[in-house]
């Protein structure tokens, strides 16, 4: 619809802003940096989570811990139904929603790039109130081509790079292998 072709495009303005800020402060020349993202890849996920309420010590969740693919995710927050917690140094911490606004997690691509100086937020969804609910969110990556290996600013002899080069598409494909593995198609 018009709508969603008109949040999209928005989004993707405001993931490029975002990015930008984050070039900032990588060492890198920054429209050189902008230039994987000249033609990015922008995945909008509506996601829905039914009523039933979480259960930490039996595995019940609404989304499981894990973290994101790419570069950046925009979570856009509508109310003030709580949900989102995030994984500091082991604890996992609730996020205060504050209605209109956006959470940015760090994805897996920024980990790569700045050899785990920038963490992707590993994060879950906890169902506390047993209310249905709803989420935005809109990941915000460079164009399938684009080589990801470790910054000059974030290596060096006693710091090698941690993680070896790949392409965009070809890590993107790996993470699905990876949470897919044991899924057969045809049992269903």
């Amino acid at each position: 619809s018009d709508v969603m072709e008109r949040y999209i495009e928005e989004m993707t303005e405001a993931g490029m802003k975002v990015v930008r800020v984050i070039a900032g402060g990588l060492g890198v020349d920054v429209e050189k940096f902008m230039e994987c993202f000249r033609l990015p890849v922008a995945t909008l996920r509506l996601l829905h989570y039914d009523n039933t309420k979480s259960n930490i010590p039996e595995g019940v969740y609404g989304a499981g811990a894990h973290t994101d693919y790419g570069m950046i995710t925009l979570l856009a927050v509508a109310d003030s139904s709580p949900g989102l917690e995030v994984d500091l140094n082991g604890t996992w911490t609730p996020i205060p929603p504050i209605p209109s606004t956006f959470i940015v997690n760090l994805g897996d691509l920024l980990q790569r790039w700045t050899n785990n100086a920038y963490r992707s937020t590993r994060h879950r969804v906890i169902n506390a109130s047993g209310d249905e609910r709803y989420s935005t969110a809109f990941f915000f990556d460079p164009a399938y081509p684009t080589e990801v290996t470790c910054l000059p600013s974030f290596s060096s002899d006693e710091n090698p790079p941690k993680f070896p080069p790949i392409r965009f598409l070809d890590h993107l494909l790996q993470k699905y292998d990876q949470t897919h593995a044991g899924f057969n198609s045809k049992k269903l």
